[in-house]
């Protein structure tokens, strides 16, 4: 799944890396409060801001289908394990 910044961070994010989707996050200025702990190549596939990497990005997944979906799970718990009350408050 390409997620893409609007007018700040992509607000399909933290569903879909619930969903257990191997995510294609483009490079952002924006974050979230718990960004911090999401990191490239072990919860999502990062992509250039330009999207010029994407094609060599998803040739990889489709050339590495058992690590692309490693990398989908890792997603799911890092997003199963934060907290609904702590990121409502936030």
């Amino acid at each position: 799944m390409l997620l893409l910044d609007g007018t700040g961070p992509p607000r399909e994010l933290l569903p879909s890396l619930r969903r257990g989707a191997t995510v294609f996050k483009q490079a952002s200025p924006y974050a979230e409060h718990w960004y911090a702990r999401l990191r490239p190549w072990e919860h999502f596939v990062p992509v250039a801001e330009n999207l010029a990497d994407l094609p060599a990005r998803v040739r990889w997944a489709s050339d590495h289908p058992e690590e692309a979906a490693a990398i989908g799970a890792r997603g799911r718990a890092l997003a199963e394990s934060l907290h609904e009350l702590e990121l409502a408050c936030y």
